[in-house]
Order: C-alpha cells, then sequence, then structure tokens
C-alpha cells in the first residue's frame, strides 16, 4: 500500500508561506489598523477566505498548473504553477504598499521544501529540494465598486506564474 505525501502544489504553497512568514518577521512588518494599532500581517492558505483569518492578511493559492511540452513528439513536460496572492487590508493605500514589499520580496523566488508530516502536525519536517523561480504576470488592485465587507474593500492581487529548479 502507497501513502500518497504531499505533492509538488502543496510543497510550493507551504515553501512560500515559510518564505513569506519568515520576511515578515525578519523586517518586523506591521500595518496599522483602524484605531492606529500595528498589527502584524497573517498569511494563509487557501482559495476560501475563512471565518477565523484576521486582517491584514496575504492569502495564497495555487489556482493552475501548466504541462508545456518540452519538445515535440516528446512526453517530457515542464511544470509551471499559477499561484494567486491576495491581499486583504484595514486601511486605504495599505493594500498596494504591502504589494510593492511582496514583489520586492518575491523577486528573486525563494527556497522549495518537500514537507512530510511529522508526529507534530504543526511543524512537518522539511527537507530542501531546490528553488521556486517567479514570473510576475499581473500586480492589481482589486476593485468591486463600493459597499464591501472588510475583506474586499482594500484588496490587491498578484499572480505569480512559478516553475521549480529541484535537486537531481
Amino acid at each position: 500500500m502507497t501513502i500518497l505525501t504531499w505533492q509538488s502544489v502543496r510543497n510550493l504553497e507551504n515553501s512560500l508561506i515559510d518564505f513569506l512568514q519568515t520576511q515578515i518577521t525578519s523586517d518586523s512588518l506591521k500595518l496599522l489598523d483602524e484605531s492606529g494599532s500595528q498589527v502584524i500581517p497573517n498569511v494563509y492558505r487557501g482559495k476560501q477566505l475563512k471565518d477565523n483569518w484576521n486582517l491584514p492578511l496575504v492569502q495564497l493559492y495555487c489556482d493552475d498548473k501548466l504541462l508545456t511540452r518540452l519538445e515535440i513528439g516528446s512526453n517530457l513536460r515542464m511544470k509551471s504553477f499559477l499561484i494567486f496572492v491576495e491581499i486583504r487590508t484595514l486601511l486605504p493605500g495599505q493594500e498596494v504598499d504591502l504589494a510593492d514589499w511582496l514583489e520586492e520580496k518575491l523577486n528573486n523566488g525563494c527556497d522549495y521544501y518537500i514537507y512530510e508530516p511529522s508526529a507534530d502536525p504543526e511543524n512537518p519536517i522539511k527537507t530542501f529540494a531546490g528553488h521556486i523561480n517567479i514570473d510576475f504576470q499581473s500586480s492589481n488592485p482589486v476593485n468591486l465598486g463600493d459597499n464591501l465587507d472588510k475583506f474586499d474593500k482594500y484588496r490587491y492581487r498578484l499572480v505569480l506564474k512559478t516553475w521549480l529548479n529541484t535537486r537531481g
């Protein structure tokens, strides 16, 4: 019997989340809330918003896997992945500032890890496996009109095309 472990998409998402959380911590990045208090941005994975997510936030998820033929007549494929990054903030203008910060941090890509379950589900075992290359496909504020809920009021979307340079 074979147990299916986390595949490339989950490892890619987790590697990006780890990278962004590390960058937020190392830069001591904070945004202001409506009362002027400093708030650390959260990083979440998933296409759907969840009730327990707190603003400001960076939400990321893989939406598409592209399988390009390396050459005509070959079954070898170059896999690339479209990653959507949704930025949602509490005050106007913060979404643009946070997007600029993210673009700067992600510009050179980041390390790619393979994750495996461990006895502590919150801390999987991670093994370095290569590098994530990133190409920005789009970077735009999302304007859905007026009368929006707090999650859509100040929103920005980045679309990244990523591919992996992995070992062996």
